[in-house]
C-alpha cells in the first residue's frame, strides 16, 4: 500500500550520484559534505535522492550483502575505508546533515547499471561467477544492449535486489527508497519482455511491503519512487506496468526520463488523478547531447514541466557544487536551485529560454527513451521532416523568437524550406551548417509545435531546431515626487461615461489624499487621461512634462488611475478603500505599461442562498461594482435560474404563476434568534428590493428592474456582462407543455426538465428552449454574453450515441476523437464528487447538450436593435473539452467548473491541457466559498494562486468567482485581482503587505500564521468532501442520526483553534485594536462552537435511537448553547447582507431545529 500523506509534492528532487561530489573532494570528509550539501542551502530542494556512486552492483558503504566498490581487483576506495572503519559510513553522514537541513533523503538504488561493462572497479563478484544470470549483448529494435545488463526473469537476481533494499533499511534511516528502473534497461530478453513484466511488479510489491515493515517499526512511514521512460510506450517496452503500481499503491512517486527533453507529463499525471502519487519529469544535466544543460534551456524545459502539471521536478546529473567542479558547472546550477521550483521565481529572474527539440536516438542502456524523437534526422533532395517542438511553458511579454536550425553538413538557406504550423520561415545562414529565422512568439503555441523541414538540393543531417527568446518584465519603477499644491486634470470633452467616471476618480483622490487644488487649467501638475476608443486593456503611465494615463479603452484608462492611486498607497478590497497613513505622491520615472495576464476576470453575481448575493439589493450591488472596478475586474457574470423570478418565461398561452428566492425556503427574524439585533425591525429575511412573491408579476418586475440596474452599473465601470440562460430546465408551469417532462434533481424540486421518454428532437423541447434564448435577450437586450447551462445534475442523456453520431456528421472532427474513447477516458476519473456514476452521467448528458446547443443556437433570431449578444458553453464535463473547437460557434467562450473546490482542481490540473485554446477562449469557475463545505471560515487563497499561475502559463483566459459569503475572501480577491496583472506577486506578498497595515510589524508573524493554518483547515475540508455545514434544511438535522465526529471534522476544530489562539496573539502584539484581528477572532469562535454544536448532536441523535432520553437531552442543551454561542460570535462581526442571510439561514435550521428537537 502506498505511503498516505498530506505533505506538499517536493519542488525540486536533486538526485546525487555520490560519485563526483565525493571524488572532488579529494578525501576531505568536510569538503565532500560542503560539495553535496551547500548548494542546496536556501534552494528549493525539498529531497535528496542519494546514490552511493558505486553503480547498485557494488557498494560504497559497509553493506552486508554486496561487496565493496573495486573489491574484485583488490581497488579499495581507501577515503571510504577510512570513513566505515572511523563509524562515519557515508549514508549516516549523509542522513545526518540532511537532517539539519530539514531535507527529506531517499536512498537512489540504482536497479540494473550497466557502467561495469566500462568500469572494471563496479564489475561484482556475482556477475564474475554467474555469467548466466546476465542477458548479454541483445538486439532490442534497433538498439543492441550492453553485455552486462542483469536478466531480472531470475529470482536469484531478484532475491539480490530485495536482499540489497532490506539490508539498506535495516541499518540506515532513509526517508525513502527510489528505484531507479533508468539505470537501466533492459530487464528481460528481447522477446520475453511482456510476458515477464508482471515479475518486476511482484518485486516492487516485495519491496512495498517490505518499507510499510520497516515503516511501522519507526514510526513513520517510508516512501516509495521509481523512475521510468518518459512516455506510456517506452514503459510498456521495457516491461514498466506503472499504471498496475499506481492502481495497487506501490508507488508513491513517478520520475520521468533520463535524458530527454520533450517528457509527457500529461499522460502519467492522467494516471494518477484521484490519488496522491506526485509526478517528477527529469530535468537531466546533459539532455539530448546539450552537454551541459545550458541555463536558458534548463529554465525553459522547467516552464514546460510546470505548465504540463508536474508535481514538482527532479533533477539528475546535475553538480553544482564549487570546489573542484570537474563538471564546471557550479555557479550557474546552484544558482538555478533557488528559482526552479517556482515558475514565477523563473520568470522573475530569467530573461533568455531555449526550447529545443530532442535529437537523442535510444542508447544502449536505454531502449525504451526517446522513442518519439525524429532528430537528428538526414534529408535528402525531396524529403522532409516533421516533428514536434514543445513550448507548453512559453512566457507572455516575449519579444520575437529565433528559430534555429543546426546541420551536420554545410547548407544553403535557399535549398532549406521550414515552417511552424501554417507559418513559412524565412531562413537565413548564420553559419555555414545553421540557419535563423525570426518568428513573431504569438505564432507559437502554449503547447506542441508542428515543424517541417524540407531539402530541395543536396543531402544533410538536421541535428538540432531550438527556438529562442527573451521575456522581458514589464518594467514598474516608481519615484516619489514633490507633491504639487494644484493639479489639472484633462479629458476629451466626448468622453463616455466611464472615462468621465475615472477622470472623477482621479481628482477626487488628488484632494482626499494630499489636499492638492484641483483646478481647470495651469495646474502644477497636468494628468491628461486619453483612450484609444476601443476594446482593448493595456494601458500606460508616462511621466514628462504632463503625466499621461493612455488606455486601448476607456475601462483600461480607468484602472490606469487606479494603477497609480495604489502606487499612493491605497489598498482596494471589496468593501472599503484601505488609505494610508502617509500618502506618497510617487509617479512612473518614466513609463510604467500594463497588459493583462488573465483578459477575463469575471465576479458571478445574484446565483442562489440567502447567505449568498441573491440576497443583496442595488445599494449593495453598487458599492461591490465600484469596488471591482477599481480591482480591474472587466465582467459581471449574473448566475440566475428558472425558479427565480427574473425572466417571464411565457410560451403558447402558458405564463408563469410563482417565483421564488433560495430555493422557497422561508427564514423568520424572531425575537429569541441569536443576532437578533442584525435586522432591525424584519419579520422574514428577504432581498431589501424585492416584494414579497406573494404577487408575482409585482415580485418580477421589481427583480427585472433590479437586474436591469446591475447591468447598467457594470457597463458604467467599464465591464462586460455575461448572463445565463438554461435550456434544459423550465418553472413547473411548462410541465404538461413539455412531454415526458420529470422533476429536477435539486432542492425542493421546483422545476422541470426533460425525462428520459423525451426525444432528442422534440419540437415541444426545442421550441421552448428557444423560447428561452430569445425572451432572456428581449428582458436584458444590454448583456453581452449569454452563458447556456445545463442542470448541476444531469438527466436526460440516453441520446448520446445519436447525438454523438449527428454532430461528428456535422463539424467532422478527427476520428481519433472517438466515443469510445472519450468514455474509457471518463470511467478513469477518479475522486470526483457522485464518483463515476455521475461522471458517466456528466459526459452523457453534456454530449447531449452539445448537440442541443447547436440546434437552437441556428434558430435563435437577433435580438431587437441590435446584435446577438456573443455565447459562453457553461460547464461542459472535462473529457469533452477536446471537441469544443469543433462544435462551438466562432466567437464563442467557454466557461468550466472541472470541480467544486480549488484544490480537487489542483490535483488533476493537466486536464486543463485539453483545451485548445488558440480556438477557444476558456475561463475557469474559482471558488472563494464552497456551499458544501458551508458558512463556516473557509480560506482558498493558495489553491487558486497555483490555478491561475497554471492558466496563465497554459493560455487560459481567466477565471469567474463563486461564492456565498465574502469577507473571509477580501485578501483572496485582493491578490487574484494582483497576479491576474503582475506575474511574481504571491498570496504572501498581497497578506505582508495589508498585515503590516492592519495588525503592525509585531503582530505580522503570527497573523500570517493564522492565515496560513486557516488555509490548511481549508484544504482539508476541501479534500475530504464535508459537507459539514452547507446551508440547507438539513444543515443540522442530518447530524442527528449521524456516527461520531468524522476525523477530519475533528482535525479542522484543532485547526480552527490553532488559528484563534494565534490570532489572540497576534492582538496581543498589535498597537492598535484591528478590526481586522477581531473579525478573525469572532469567525474563527463561530468556527470552532459550531462543529462543537455538531459533535453534540451525533451524541444525541444516537442516545434517543438507544431510548436513552436523559441522555439525549443533555447532548441537545450542550448542542443548543454552543449554536446560539456560535451564532452570537458570528454576529457581533457580521458585516454585510450574506452575514446576515448566513445568521438567518442558521436561526432556522440549526436555532430553531434544536428548539425544536427540546421541546419534543
Amino acid at each position: 500500500m502506498t505511503v498516505a500523506s498530506s505533505a506538499e509534492p517536493y519542488r525540486l528532487i536533486f538526485n546525487c550520484d555520490g560519485h563526483a561530489v565525493f571524488i572532488d573532494a579529494k578525501g576531505d570528509t568536510e569538503q565532500w559534505l560542503r560539495n553535496l550539501f551547500d548548494p542546496l542551502e536556501g534552494s528549493h530542494v525539498d529531497a535528496l535522492f542519494w546514490c552511493d556512486g558505486a553503480g547498485g552492483n557494488t557498494a560504497n558503504y559497509d553493506s552486508q550483502v554486496l561487496e565493496r566498490n573495486g573489491q574484485r581487483i583488490g581497488k579499495l576506495n581507501p577515503h571510504v575505508t577510512r570513513l566505515i572503519e572511523e563509524g562515519n559510513d557515508p549514508p549516516k553522514l549523509v542522513i545526518r546533515e540532511a537532517r539539519k537541513r530539514k531535507i527529506d533523503v531517499f536512498y537512489s538504488f540504482r536497479f540494473n547499471d550497466i557502467h561495469d561493462s566500462f568500469i572494471p572497479a563496479e564489475f561484482p563478484t556475482f556477475k564474475e561467477k554467474h555469467p548466466e544470470w546476465m542477458l548479454g549483448k541483445q538486439k532490442y529494435g534497433s538498439v543492441t544492449s550492453y553485455p552486462t545488463a542483469l536478466n531480472f526473469a531470475l529470482k536469484e537476481v531478484r532475491d539480490l535486489k530485495f536482499q540489497v533494499v532490506k539490508d539498506i533499511f535495516s541499518q540506515y534511516d532513509f526517508d525513502g527508497l527510489e528505484i531507479d528502473f533508468l539505470r537501466g534497461a533492459p530487464y528481460f530478453l528481447p522477446d520475453q519482455i511482456q510476458e515477464n513484466a508482471p515479475l518486476l511488479t511482484g518485486l516492487l510489491k516485495r519491496i512495498r511491503n517490505e518499507l510499510n515493515e520497516r515503516g511501522r517499526e519507526r514510526g513513520r512511514p517510508i516512501r516509495l519512487a521509481v523512475r521510468v521512460d518518459e512516455t506510456l510506450r517506452g514503459c510498456r517496452q521495457d516491461g514498466f506496468e506503472v499504471k498496475r503500481w499506481i492502481d495497487e499503491g506501490l508507488v508513491d512517486m513517478i520520475i520521468l526520463g533520463s535524458g530527454v527533453i520533450d517528457i509527457d507529463v500529461g499522460a502519467f499525471k492522467q494516471l494518477t488523478r484521484g490519488t496522491e502519487v506526485t509526478v517528477h519529469p527529469c530535468l537531466y544535466g546533459w539532455p539530448s547531447k546539450y552537454m551541459p544543460i545550458p541555463r536558458d534551456m534548463a529554465c525553459a524545459s522547467a516552464l514546460n514541466y510546470w505548465a504540463q502539471g508536474a508535481d514538482g521536478l527532479y533533477l539528475f546529473n546535475w553538480f553544482p557544487h564549487q570546489k573542484n567542479n570537474s563538471e564546471a558547472t557550479g555557479a550557474y546550477q546552484q544558482e538555478l536551485l533557488r528559482k526552479l521550483g517556482d515558475p514565477q521565481k523563473i520568470l522573475a529572474g530569467e530573461h533568455n529560454y531555449l526550447f529545443a527539440a530532442d535529437r537523442g536516438r535510444p542508447a544502449a542502456e536505454h531502449p525504451g527513451n526517446w522513442l518519439d524523437c525524429i532528430l537528428p534526422m538526414e534529408l535528402k533532395r525531396g524529403g522532409a521532416t516533421v516533428f514536434r517542438l514543445r513550448t507548453t511553458g512559453l512566457p507572455t511579454n516575449t519579444t520575437a523568437a529565433q528559430i534555429r536550425l543546426q546541420f551536420d553538413d554545410p547548407v544553403q538557406a535557399s535549398s532549406v524550406s521550414a515552417r511552424i504550423h501554417e507559418t513559412d520561415l524565412k531562413l537565413h545562414g548564420a553559419s555555414s551548417n545553421v540557419l535563423t529565422a525570426t518568428l513573431s512568439s504569438d505564432k507559437l503555441l502554449r503547447g506542441d509545435n508542428q515543424v517541417r523541414v524540407s531539402l530541395s538540393a543536396g543531402q544533410a543531417t538536421l541535428r538540432a531546431a531550438e527556438v529562442r527568446l527573451r521575456y522581458e518584465r514589464p518594467p514598474l519603477a516608481w519615484l516619489q515626487r514633490p507633491t504639487p499644491k494644484t493639479a489639472t486634470v484633462e479629458i476629451d470633452p466626448k468622453a463616455g461615461p466611464v472615462l468621465r467616471y475615472a477622470a472623477q476618480e482621479l481628482r477626487r483622490n488628488l484632494r482626499e489624499l494630499f489636499s492638492i487644488d484641483v483646478v481647470t487649467k495651469d495646474g502644477e501638475a497636468t494628468f491628461r487621461l486619453r483612450s484609444d476608443g476601443g476594446t482593448g486593456q493595456a494601458f500606460k503611465i508616462t511621466t514628462g512634462e504632463s503625466i499621461k494615463i493612455q488606455g486601448d479603452s476607456d475601462a483600461s484608462v480607468m484602472w490606469a488611475v487606479y494603477e497609480l492611486v495604489e502606487a499612493w498607497g491605497v489598498q482596494f478590497e471589496l468593501d472599503r478603500d484601505v488609505l494610508p497613513r502617509t500618502p506618497s505622491f510617487s509617479l512612473p520615472t518614466n513609463v510604467v505599461r500594463k497588459k493583462p495576464r488573465l483578459p477575463v476576470r469575471q465576479w458571478r453575481v445574484m446565483n442562489d442562498f440567502a447567505c449568498g448575493p441573491e440576497s443583496w439589493g442595488f445599494d449593495d450591488y453598487h458599492k461591490t461594482i465600484d469596488q471591482l472596478a477599481k480591482l480591474k475586474f472587466n465582467r459581471l457574470y449574473i448566475s440566475i435560474y428558472p425558479w427565480q423570478p427574473f425572466l417571464d418565461l411565457k410560451y403558447q398561452g402558458v405564463e408563469r404563476e410563482k417565483a421564488w428566492l433560495w430555493y422557497g425556503y422561508d427564514f423568520p427574524i424572531t425575537d429569541d434568534m441569536p443576532g437578533r439585533h442584525l435586522f432591525g425591525d424584519q419579520k422574514t429575511f428577504w432581498n431589501p428590493d424585492l416584494p414579497p412573491p406573494d404577487d408575482y408579476q409585482a415580485f418580477h418586475r421589481a427583480s427585472k428592474r433590479l437586474l436591469r440596474q446591475i447591468i447598467d452599473h457594470a457597463h458604467k465601470r467599464g465591464m462586460e456582462v455575461a448572463l445565463t440562460a438554461g435550456l434544459f430546465e423550465f418553472p413547473p408551469e411548462f410541465r404538461d407543455t413539455l412531454k415526458h417532462s420529470q422533476k429536477v434533481h435539486q432542492l425542493n424540486e421546483l422545476t422541470i426538465v426533460p425525462g428520459a421518454q423525451t426525444p432528442l428532437e422534440d419540437p415541444q423541447l426545442l421550441d421552448l428552449a428557444t423560447a428561452v434564448v430569445e425572451q432572456t435577450i428581449e428582458t436584458y437586450p444590454k448583456a453581452d454574453f449569454l452563458m447556456l447551462w445545463a442542470p448541476e445534475f444531469r438527466q436526460w442523456k440516453s441520446h448520446y450515441e445519436r447525438a454523438w453520431k449527428d454532430l461528428h456528421e456535422r463539424y467532422r472532427w478527427p476520428d481519433t476523437l472517438t466515443l469510445e474513447g472519450m468514455l474509457e477516458k471518463a470511467a478513469t476519473r477518479k475522486n470526483y464528487s457522485g464518483g463515476l456514476e455521475r461522471v458517466r452521467d456528466e459526459i452523457q448528458g453534456d454530449i447531449v447538450v452539445l448537440w442541443f446547443y447547436d440546434r437552437v443556437l441556428r434558430r435563435v433570431t437577433s435580438k431587437p436593435g441590435g446584435s446577438q449578444p456573443k455565447i459562453v458553453y457553461g460547464h461542459v464535463t472535462e473529457e469533452l473539452f477536446p471537441l469544443l473547437r469543433y462544435v462551438m460557434p466562432a466567437g464563442s467562450e467557454a466557461l468550466s467548473t472541472i470541480d467544486y473546490t480549488p484544490t480537487r482542481i489542483v490535483n488533476r490540473k493537466e486536464v486543463m491541457n485539453e483545451v485548445d485554446t488558440r480556438h477557444v477562449p476558456a475561463s475557469l469557475i474559482f471558488t472563494l466559498h464552497d456551499d458544501n463545505i458551508g458558512v463556516i471560515p473557509q480560506l482558498m487563497t493558495e489553491p487558486l494562486s497555483e490555478l491561475l499561475e497554471h492558466m496563465a502559463m497554459i493560455g487560459w483566459s481567466g477565471f469567474c468567482t463563486r461564492y456565498w459569503q465574502t469577507t473571509d475572501h477580501h485578501w483572496t480577491i485582493a491578490y487574484l485581482a494582483e497576479a491576474s496583472w503582475t506575474p511574481d506577486v504571491s498570496p504572501e506578498d498581497i497578506y505582508r503587505r495589508r498585515l503590516l497595515r492592519e495588525v503592525g510589524p509585531a503582530a505580522t508573524e503570527p497573523a500570517l500564521a493564522m492565515l496560513q493554518r486557516l488555509q490548511q483547515v481549508t484544504t482539508e475540508l476541501e479534500t475530504n468532501s464535508v459537507w459539514l455545514s452547507f446551508p440547507v434544511p438539513n444543515m443540522m438535522s442530518k447530524h442527528w442520526i449521524s456516527n461520531p465526529l468524522p476525523e477530519a471534522v475533528a482535525a479542522a476544530r484543532v485547526g480552527y483553534r490553532q488559528a484563534l489562539r494565534l490570532a489572540q496573539e497576534a492582538s496581543s502584539l498589535s498597537p492598535e485594536d484591528s478590526k481586522w484581528l477581531k473579525y478573525w477572532k469572532g469567525r474563527l469562535e463561530f468556527g470552532i462552537g459550531y462543529i462543537d454544536t455538531v459533535e453534540a448532536v451525533r451524541k444525541a441523535g444516537p442516545a434517543e435511537k438507544a431510548g436513552d432520553a436523559q441522555s439525549a437531552r443533555r447532548h441537545a442543551e450542550a448542542a443548543l448553547k454552543s449554536a446560539t454561542a456560535a451564532i452570537e460570535s458570528y454576529a457581533s462581526v457580521a458585516r454585510n447582507q450574506s452575514d446576515r442571510g448566513a445568521i438567518a439561514t442558521m436561526g432556522e435550521f440549526v436555532y430553531r431545529y434544536l428548539k425544536q428537537k427540546l421541546e419534543k
